[in-house]
Order: structure tokens, then C-alpha cells, then sequence
């Protein structure tokens, strides 16, 4: 699932990773913009299909 690669990514990736990621429970962050193979998906817990090519992460950002 997208939350089980996010998990992943944040224990190889390590602590700043995992404050854009993952809340203190260790769960997406809404803020955390995903797309699977350029399409924006908001089911964290969808499973991944085998065929899959990119994952996009595009964290939150402020300005104006």
C-alpha cells in the first residue's frame, strides 16, 4: 500500500522524511500529495499494482 511505502521510505530515509510524511502515529499526512503514474490518488491504503512505474511525492509548501 501507499502507507506501507511511505513507512518504509521514512525508516530508510530517516527523520526529516518522516515529518513531511508521516504524523506522530506513523500515518500519511493529508498535507502529503501523492500520484501514482501521474494521476493524484487520496487512498492511502490502496495496494499497489504490479505494473506501477512512478510515485510522486510533492510535499506541502507555503508562500504567496
Amino acid at each position: 500500500s501507499i502507507r506501507s511505502v511511505l513507512q518504509e521510505l521514512s525508516a530508510r530515509a530517516g527523520s526529516a522524511f518522516a515529518e513531511i510524511a508521516l504524523d506522530e502515529n506513523g500515518v500519511p499526512r493529508r498535507t502529503l500529495l501523492v500520484a501514482i503514474d501521474g494521476e493524484q490518488i487520496t487512498d492511502f491504503g490502496m495496494e499497489l499494482a504490479p505494473h506501477v512505474k512512478e510515485i510522486t511525492l510533492i510535499p506541502p509548501i507555503a508562500g504567496g
